[in-house]
């Protein structure tokens, strides 16, 4: 199925609360125990590209106590709402969220780990997402993207929503359908990143994402 790319940012109010309020702890479990599991020693002040609503920062942050966490994210009303929940989280000395966009925003801090979820099928080139990671890293960062993966047709991106998200907002299906149309697979998540000169290890995880990962 040939690749469909998503319409802007998302930064409708409706948008930006059926995000927050959807439960996505299956698939943050999974990233959080790849994290621990595989970059622990690399805990220390991570960078999240599309950071969201900080629920993955947060769990993270509230994992391991050494952690320092930066968090972008270009949607201004998601910002806001990851802001509050960090602060009701009682983390906002450990967890910076800032709304920006890549590749304009500029990042001083000695990143140890580079961390995304859910952030890379946005771009309609995915080449500035992998550029500006490759641009900030330095000897030794480590990189771990977690993302949605294309699936083979539309008729199994409408059962992949109806599978996982029956019961959530009309809103956050549709966006969700979307998603996995603007999606990339593994194929050409490798090709990107030959383009790009990143040498990085790109694994599927079952049927609806990938994981890239590796140390610079």
């Amino acid at each position: 199925m040939k690749r469909i790319t998503e319409r802007g940012i998302m930064d409708n109010e409706e948008q930006v609360q059926a995000y927050a309020e959807a439960d996505f702890s299956d698939s943050n479990q999974l990233f959080l125990e790849i994290l621990q599991r595989e970059f622990s020693r690399y805990l220390h002040i991570v960078l999240d590209l599309g950071c969201g609503p900080a629920d993955l920062g947060i769990s993270l942050a509230k994992a391991d106590h050494l952690i320092h966490l930066i968090g972008i994210d270009g949607s201004e009303a998601m910002v806001k709402i990851a802001r509050k929940k960090v602060e009701q989280a009682e983390l906002t000395t450990r967890i910076e969220i800032i709304q920006g966009f890549i590749p304009d925003l500029k990042i001083t801090e000695n990143i140890k780990l580079i961390i995304s979820k859910d952030t890379l099928h946005h771009f309609k080139d995915p080449t500035i997402f992998w550029r500006y990671i490759k641009d900030i890293a330095s000897k030794g960062t480590a990189i771990c993207v977690m993302d949605l993966k294309r699936p083979e047709s539309v008729l199994n991106a409408k059962e992949i929503v109806e599978q996982i998200s029956a019961h959530e907002h009309p809103t956050l299906k549709r966006d969700f359908y979307n998603s996995l149309l603007a999606a990339f697979t593994p194929q050409e998540i490798k090709e990107q990143l030959r383009k790009v000169g990143l040498n990085l290890s790109v694994t599927s995880l079952g049927k609806r994402h990938f994981v890239v990962k590796g140390i610079i």
